[in-house]
């Protein structure tokens, strides 16, 4: 019980330092797919037009529109908060390869409390270079067995690992 209750609140305080502030994560946010349109939206905050401008090329398959678009549904920046279209469009970009965006839709599960739901997107983040908060949650997932297979060995790696420098290359514990 204290276990869980000291996860719960390292996910809550560590979902308080989100949109990432590492030194250079792996893809999606910086792939530089879109328009300058798109990006002169975003960088002057004029949240309507970005969330108007996102929707075609995240409707196209694109992966970081998805994401960026997903961050306008789930704080409400220039279009209605709508939760469940975020995590949609999380979920896409996520399956598209959008290390961003697995890496935050695991700490979403994660923080509800759906640690099976969050165990996929925090491994696929975590193999593909991700490093912070992510994570060292999927190493404290390991060591309590939640939602993951209980392996205090991997979790102590990936905990190590979550202080390390993003990672370009696939890892593994």
């Amino acid at each position: 019980m204290r276990s869980r209750l000291y996860l719960n609140l390292a996910i809550l305080a560590l979902s308080l330092f989100l949109p990432h502030v590492a030194l250079g994560y792996p893809p999606c946010v910086v792939d530089m797919t879109l328009d300058d349109e798109t990006y002169n939206a975003i960088a002057e905050q004029r949240f309507e037009d970005a969330a108007k401008l996102l929707q075609k090329p995240a409707a196209d398959g694109n992966v970081e529109a998805q994401y960026l678009l997903a961050n306008r549904y789930l704080h409400g920046s220039g279009v209605a908060k709508d939760t469940d279209r975020a995590i949609d469009l999380y979920t896409q970009a996520a399956k598209g390869g959008c290390v961003t965006a697995q890496s935050d839709l695991g700490l979403y599960y994660a923080d509800q409390g759906r640690y099976e739901a969050a165990f996929p997107f925090l491994l696929a983040a975590a193999e593909s270079g991700m490093r912070g908060w992510s994570t060292h949650l999927l190493g404290l997932m390991y060591e309590k067995g939640l939602g993951a297979p209980r392996d205090p060995q991997k979790g102590e790696c990936w905990r190590q690992k979550a202080t390390e420098l993003p990672r370009a290359q696939p890892e593994h514990c």
